[in-house]
């Protein structure tokens, strides 16, 4: 699934609206997508602005803790924020009890594509939260994500917990060494920012 995040004239698609990828043709580098009853083929070099999804189902229940996987801006929700669903009907008309103001949202599934099941989060959506207990799972032998394991990331997952925290690792011995990474992301600024800070540093 491609959507759209802004107009484009060449394929006729509209901001926000959702195409289904039919084929792919590698050697051309040629995307065919229908969209509403209609095949269009296309260069993705020519269409910016879109995000890559994957379709998969998911059976909601009351009671059922879910995540947004996309920001809901029309709704006041950013990226990755959890509740509760305490009501779902036959047709899809639910209430949502967003965890960070408490505040309950009603509306119909169909409205919103991007909601998965909010048992697990990753650290970085979950800063600011608060939960009686977590389980944080570490792999420290996995080399994609070894710059995600660092000082900040054991930080933040370790103080949400309010009573007990637990870990899975995939080597104890490597764990010590996993959360004492610091990773610095450099930043460009100008010479007249720079101003004073050697001096800071020194002194």
């Amino acid at each position: 699934m491609i959507k759209f995040h802004k107009n484009n004239k060449t394929l006729g698609v509209e901001k926000g609206e959702y195409l289904t990828v039919i084929a792919v043709d590698r050697e051309e580098n040629l995307l065919t997508v229908r969209h509403g009853e209609k095949l269009k083929t296309y260069n993705p070099e020519r269409a910016y602005g879109v995000q890559v999804y994957e379709r998969s189902e998911r059976v909601f229940a009351e009671g059922e803790r879910v995540q947004l996987t996309a920001p809901w801006k029309s709704k006041g929700i950013a990226n990755r924020q959890t509740g509760t669903l305490e009501r779902v009907s036959e047709n899809g008309e639910a209430i949502l009890r967003m965890d960070k103001d408490d505040r309950r949202l009603r509306f119909n599934l169909n409205e919103m594509k991007h909601l998965d099941y909010g048992y697990a989060v990753t650290s970085f959506s979950s800063q600011g939260a608060t939960v009686e207990k977590v389980l944080i799972n570490v792999e420290t032998q996995n080399s994609r994500v070894r710059k995600l394991v660092d000082q900040r990331f054991a930080y933040v997952a370790v103080s949400r917990a309010e009573t007990e925290t637990l870990v899975f690792t995939d080597r104890g011995s490597s764990l010590s060494v996993a959360f004492g990474r610091v990773h610095h992301n450099s930043q460009a600024m100008r010479p007249e920012q720079t101003e004073g800070i050697h001096d800071a540093v020194r002194y």
